[in-house]
């Protein structure tokens, strides 16, 4: 009965200003083609209770120019093509509007939209009724080239239980291949303001509210009930330079119930520390990933999603397939089968998204594709010899090489793209017993590797 009592004075609470919008939050993503012509779509959710106004059809953003302030901006008209829900116990609407735009000329824009009012209810502000949600995303055009600003693969989970450990993965993602780096950041109000008196949701000792320098997963064992609102900022760069950046905002609610479904994994799979599991595929080979999703409610809805980096390969034949077995248990089988084209040392991140219509549940998984299993290679080093600490770091890594051969080891660094950012010769003796390497290079993913061994490598993250 508490439970039912705490939950209802929580959704009167979201329930609290007659006719507001009850914004939940949105992205804009831009795609520019060859032509300079930009392709815009932003998604905004909001909770659909008796007091919630009803959003137009059509929508206004601003685009200005940020490499030539002194340009004049201008406005962009969008229309909504599509409305659905989000499968939540609490009802959520998706709205999805569209538009283009022809660029006048090369350069860094900033698009943005903005409108008031966020949730009366939301408990981590000091005054959330008057502020404004305001969206942006930075992008920049070039001459006769393609070019994306980086987008979210998986949509948002809306409620997180009261004192459980949980994960959400919104899985940033760039289509150009450009380096990523992510962070939990404050909302923002009116563009450059930040919401006032934001303080981070609060997370029990077990799992204060973290996003994954690696994979992208969020990760947080909320310790109150209530209405929770972040940010999630993903910066782009490339060849060391920020080219861009978009922001999620998104409304959280934490309830007081009992997760009543289990995921099962498979056995090949390794879970580390912050619940991410890996497992290694070989390139030409095809691998097969099956898990299962139960309940212990008889009536429990169970659906399974699969999203990530093997399915946006053009030509993949990564698949994924639910089905239903007896009672309230289905299993999902993700397949892939790699091609040699596709080993590389980053690993495919895949998230495979466990629903019960009450919760979602992400679980990250590190794909990493070899062209053969790497023991002893030629110059002396095996793959397990080379370690690189800390990580995440701040640009100044330590590396410890064991088993070298060769009296000098030539060092590569390489952004996701493949280019090289840096690259150094050290002897084996400051090697074997340890040595500091500064990498000056902007926040983002990089790959450590010995020049000429393509598969001796480790996967870093510049903060």
């Amino acid at each position: 009965m508490k439970k039912i009592i705490l939950f209802l004075a929580l959704f009167t609470a979201t329930c609290f200003t007659a006719k507001a919008t009850h914004l939940m939050g949105g992205e804009i993503v831009v795609g520019v083609d060859s032509t300079n012509k930009a392709y815009i779509v932003m998604t905004l959710y909001r909770d659909i209770t008796p007091s919630t106004a009803t959003l137009s059809a059509t929508q206004t953003l601003d685009l200005s120019l940020i490499s030539n302030p002194s340009a004049s901006g201008i406005s962009v008209q969008l229309s909504r093509v599509n409305i659905d829900t989000l499968p939540s116990f609490y009802p959520v609407e998706r709205h999805i509007y569209t538009g283009t735009v022809q660029l006048a000329q090369n350069g860094k824009f900033r698009l943005q939209w903005s409108l008031c009012c966020r949730n009366h209810a939301i408990d981590n502000s000091t005054n959330p009724g008057s502020e404004s949600m305001t969206l942006y995303t930075e992008f920049t055009s070039y001459t006769s080239t393609n070019s994306a600003s980086p987008v979210f693969l998986n949509a948002p989970v809306v409620s997180f239980p009261l004192d459980t450990l949980w994960n959400y993965n919104p899985l940033p993602f760039d289509v150009d291949g450009d380096s990523l780096h992510w962070s939990i950041d404050t909302p923002v109000s009116t563009f450059p303001n930040y919401i006032v008196g934001y303080t981070t949701p609060p997370g029990n000792a077990n799992g204060p509210l973290t996003m994954d320098s690696q994979t992208g997963q969020i990760t947080w064992s909320p310790s109150q009930v209530g209405n929770y609102v972040i940010s999630i900022l993903v910066e782009e760069f490339r060849s060391g330079v920020q080219i861009g950046e978009i922001r999620r905002d998104m409304q959280f609610i934490v309830i007081p119930d009992t997760v009543n479904m289990q995921l099962v994994l498979p056995n090949s799979l390794t879970v580390n520390n912050n619940g991410v599991g890996s497992t290694n595929l070989q390139g030409g080979n095809s691998s097969q990933l099956t898990f299962e999703l139960t309940s212990s409610y008889s009536l429990a809805q169970l659906n399974m999603e699969a999203t990530g980096d093997p399915f946006e390969i053009p030509g993949s034949d990564a698949d994924f397939q639910v089905q239903t077995t007896t009672g309230p248990n289905i299993k999902g089988n993700f397949s892939w089968t790699p091609t040699i084209n596709d080993v590389r040392p980053l690993p495919y991140r895949l998230t495979i998204r466990a629903i019960d219509k009450k919760f979602a549940y992400d679980f990250t998984v590190l794909l990493n594709v070899k062209k053969s299993t790497v023991g002893i290679d030629e110059n002396g080093l095996s793959i397990e010899g080379l370690s690189l600490y800390p990580n995440p770091n701040d640009g100044r890594v330590n590396l410890v090489l064991s088993q070298v051969a060769n009296d000098k080891v030539t060092i590569e660094i390489l952004n996701l793209k493949g280019q090289r950012v840096k690259e150094v010769t050290m002897d084996k003796t400051s090697l074997e017993n340890g040595a500091e390497l500064n990498i000056d290079a902007a926040p983002g993913t990089y790959i450590l590797r010995l020049k000429g061994e393509e598969y001796q490598s480790k996967v870093f993250v510049i903060q």
